[in-house]
């Protein structure tokens, strides 16, 4: 894999995240390698990673729907993807998170339970902003991806 300037940004989302946990939320064009940059540092720095595709897997939307809190969306991950959370050490990937208001409402209760480390991806073409009903304002880290530039190429 190429080397990518973004992954610093998450080395220090990572070493911050001891202190003052935060979601990691990943925005960018299509195709800049949001998703495979997420699933390489959650390889190389997490026991268990459990990625959830929201557009390629359109009935995962229901782990979110009604549900009651942070402890029954972990159950419904862990029931749906069949993968278990190891407390502190399980990073969980929320693609294309723009396709599931829903769940980006529920980060705030995600991350304050503090069992598992979040990124959530999303392109900047189709984000439905109106339809959050409750930003997690203080408990997300935005960053903007950009496509490889000439000195990550070189």
């Amino acid at each position: 894999m190429l080397k990518r300037k973004m992954e610093r940004v998450l080395e220090r989302w990572k070493e911050n995240n001891a202190h003052h946990p935060k979601a990691l939320c990943l925005f960018g064009a299509r195709q800049t390698g949001k998703s495979t940059l997420a699933r390489v540092f959650g390889a190389k720095r997490y026991e268990q990673v459990i990625e959830i595709n929201l557009i390629f897997d359109p009935d995962a939307k229901r782990i979110f729907e009604n549900a009651n809190g942070a402890k029954e969306i972990l159950r419904n991950i862990t029931s749906y993807t069949h993968k278990t959370v190891i407390p502190g050490q399980t990073l969980i990937i929320l693609d294309e998170i723009q396709e599931c208001p829903e769940a980006r409402t529920m980060i705030k209760a995600l991350v304050e339970d503090n069992t598992c480390e979040y990124i959530e991806t999303g392109s900047l073409l189709d984000v439905r902003f109106k339809e959050i009903r409750s930003y997690p304002v203080g408990f997300e880290q935005i960053e903007f991806m950009y496509p490889l530039d000439l000195e990550e190429f070189l």
